[in-house]
């Protein structure tokens, strides 16, 4: 291009001038910062050449014609409004103006978007950074499920993270109720030992009713809660997620670096481990945003922090319930026990934290139970039994239940179950699991009780499908048990008085088993 503006040069210098376009070309480099000496070496001209077109005035300006009128004009306002608010899709603003009139393309919109949306992105993106003792961000996220007492149950963490120091707290729960969350912060602010000025949420059931255009309202104890402990609370803009990523980044951490390949042995063992991951590791190590690490950056922020109130909110979630006259009252699916003199006693105020449970009649407190996490149990206290009336003799149902149970640990949760969820075909099940358990071995029946525990599928039917499966599976692998022996188990348990009078037709099962051997 060089030699071509030297001949060009030579050209016009034989000419004594030069065309409009070379002209431009020198004022548009020098435009760029180019100096006089600069655009003579590159253009080969000589320096007086280029000083001259320099001084000359510039060039009178082509006259631009009027724009056309666009049917797009009316609502150009509009969209640049809206692009304020969120980056919204050019699809959704086109139906947005299409409703309120614009008969125009979508094509015509698009182009006026593209240098809109392209000078936002230009927009240098400038990192928002907390003072110590100013915000802290909180958010849940779902980490699968664990296995309590062979039920698996949704798992949750929540977390709160300081902004400026990135000093964490996290806990696990089987709940994301208001109980719950009102508890998960009273224990961070403990653990921080003070309370930040304000904490941002993503709009947060528990927390925010309703967002619309910047107004929030407030869930109602949840605002007061804000105000007993003296923080501000405040929500994310809606689609603005980069507002809270301190709260978002950790969780793939916590995942990632504590959660997976780890075993835990209920809830309150992951939390256990939870806590000491964040003594650790979590806080000492060198955080990639800040460069420094987290738990000597909080020696700053921690005496920024306000004060925590001299009480604990009542974070406690309070239901009502009856006491049967077996003297317990029901909760999450378990049962758990009152003194007997209450037995039958009707509006008993039941307070519930995250890891137990106070019974209360009137304001007399009556008893209290850790909370089991599985289904189905009788959580019993012994001196609650104490002063009961003798139960009259048992029925036969219920003999065939005690039998039943005495099986073992296992075998009370699945007629528990049964008992809940069967009542009306309660004696049909029962028979029919008795039926299965003379036809196959307890071992096999056991372990079909387990299986159909975990599912929660409390059927007799269900039981006994299971063993007939696991009994086809053990002849396939060689395993089955020789007919003589089974034979020989019905001996023994018949001379140990452990089987009853049956109904001949199971007797034919014996025998077309015989016949199959």
């Amino acid at each position: 291009m060089a030699a071509w503006l030297y001949a060009a040069t030579n050209n016009v210098e034989g000419q004594g001038m030069l065309n409009k376009m070379e002209k431009t070309m020198i004022r548009n480099l020098h435009g760029q910062g180019m100096t006089i000496s600069a655009i003579a070496r590159q253009t080969g001209m000589d320096r007086k050449t280029v000083r001259k077109v320099l001084a000359e005035p510039d060039a009178p300006a082509m006259e631009r014609k009027a724009p056309l009128p666009s049917l797009l004009d009316p609502y150009k306002d509009y969209v640049r409004d809206r692009l304020e608010v969120a980056d919204f899709t050019v699809q959704r603003l086109f139906q947005d103006i299409q409703a309120q009139g614009y008969a125009g393309s979508y094509n015509l919109v698009k182009r006026f978007v593209a240098p809109l949306r392209e000078e936002r992105h230009r927009q240098a993106e400038v990192r928002f950074e907390t003072q110590p003792g100013h915000q802290a961000q909180v958010d849940w996220a779902a980490f699968g499920h664990l296995k309590v007492d062979g039920v698996r149950k949704a798992l949750s963490c929540f977390s709160m993270v300081l902004g400026y120091s990135r000093y964490q707290y996290i806990e696990f729960t089987f709940s994301r109720n208001l109980a719950c969350f009102l508890a998960c912060h009273v224990h961070a602010f403990e653990f921080f030992g003070g309370v930040p000025e304000e904490v941002l949420y993503d709009n947060l059931k528990t927390a925010v009713l309703s967002h619309v255009d910047g107004t929030v309202e407030w869930q109602p104890t949840f605002a007061d809660f804000a105000a007993y402990y003296g923080f501000v609370p405040r929500a994310c803009r809606p689609y603005r997620p980069k507002t809270k990523g301190k709260v978002e980044r950790p969780f793939p951490y916590i995942r990632s670096n504590f959660f997976l390949g780890r075993s835990f042995d209920g809830l309150d063992d992951l939390n256990r481990q939870a806590r000491h991951w964040l003594d650790h590791i979590a806080h000492v190590r060198i955080h990639g945003t800040t460069h420094e690490r987290p738990v000597d950056r909080f020696k700053a922020e921690r005496a920024s922090l306000h004060a925590l109130p001299a009480k604990a909110y009542h974070t406690l979630e309070t239901v009502y319930r009856t006491a049967t006259r077996d003297c317990v009252i029901s909760y999450g699916g378990n049962f758990y026990s009152v003194p007997a003199r209450h037995a039958g006693r009707r509006h008993l105020r039941v307070e519930v934290s995250s890891s137990e449970l106070a019974i209360y009649h009137n304001a007399e407190f009556i008893a209290r139970h850790r909370i089991c996490q599985g289904r189905h149990h009788r959580i019993m206290d012994p001196k609650h039994l104490e002063g009961m009336v003798p139960k009259t003799p048992l029925t036969p149902l219920q003999l065939k239940l005690r039998e039943l149970r005495e099986l073992g640990p296992v075998a009370v949760r699945f007629i528990d179950g049964l008992v809940q969820t069967q009542t009306r075909l309660l004696p049909w099940h029962v028979g029919r699991l008795r039926e299965t358990l003379f036809k196959y071995e307890p071992d096999l029946f056991l372990k079909a009780l387990e299986r159909a525990v975990e599912y929660q599928a409390f059927d007799a039917r269900t039981i006994e499908n299971l063993c007939r499966k696991m009994q086809r599976r053990l002849c396939q692998d060689g395993e089955a048990i020789p007919i003589g022996e089974v034979l020989n188990n019905l001996m023994a348990r018949f001379d140990e008085g452990q089987v009853h009078q049956r109904n001949l037709r199971d007797y034919e099962t014996v025998g077309s088993i015989a016949r199959e051997a």
